[in-house]
């Protein structure tokens, strides 16, 4: 019976692609380097660990520029455009009122996703929260996956992992447990998830199947 849930962060909870496009577009710009489409910075993005996305998409040399200007713009501005997806927070009530331990294991910095949370008066409901940066590596390395636990893992079939893309599904597997990707509009084509949902709004009867 799932008794831990892993949620990932944007894209998943909360819809971050318009600020993302607009962060990412900043940085282009005042790097002076030709622009790509966040649809191909999420297709990078899906397939390196955390910490190798910059130098993927603004190349090695200039990488640690380009995180200077990202996250200085994403500090100015990430909270004044922070939309939730609809449900999230009844989807996580839900797993709260059920006695689920929920958990948020994201890719974004981790000062600024627990800003976010905490913006959204939403840090009660999670037993744990970990971005990046906090480890040598981020996920889906195994360092902050066993570290969410406290190394003292779970069975896998008590955990659920719910996210938007192959980095969640690859994070899945280091536990050896099942993943649900949340389409949210979106088309994806990544690695095959155990469940993919359009929306948020099909996961509560998804988890209550695995409830009892």
């Amino acid at each position: 019976m799932i008794k831990h849930i892993v949620f990932d962060w944007d894209g998943t909870l909360v819809n971050t692609v318009p600020f993302l496009e607009k962060t990412f577009n900043h940085t282009f710009e005042t790097l002076q380097i030709p622009s790509i489409s966040y649809d191909k910075i999420r297709h990078i993005a899906s397939n390196c660990e955390g910490q190798g996305v910059f130098a993927a998409v603004f190349g090695k040399e200039r990488s640690e520029e380009a995180k200077k200007v990202f996250y200085e713009y994403t500090q100015k501005h990430h909270l004044e455009l922070l939309e939730v997806f609809r449900y999230a927070e009844e989807v996580i009530r839900f797993c709260v009122k059920n006695g689920l331990r929920c958990y948020i294991l994201s890719n974004k910095k981790s000062d600024v996703l627990k800003q976010e949370v905490e913006h959204l008066g939403w840090s009660s409901y999670f037993y744990k929260i970990s971005g990046a940066g906090e480890y040598a590596i981020d996920k889906p390395a195994k360092e902050p996956c066993f570290a969410l636990f406290d190394n003292n893992i779970p069975q896998s079939n008590e955990i659920l992992v719910v996210g938007d893309s192959p980095t969640d599904i690859k994070m899945a597997k280091v536990w050896n447990c099942s993943c649900v990707i949340i389409k949210s509009g979106r088309a994806y084509r990544g690695i095959k998830a155990d469940y993919k949902l359009e929306s948020l709004a099909e996961f509560i009867p998804l988890i209550q199947s695995m409830l009892y």
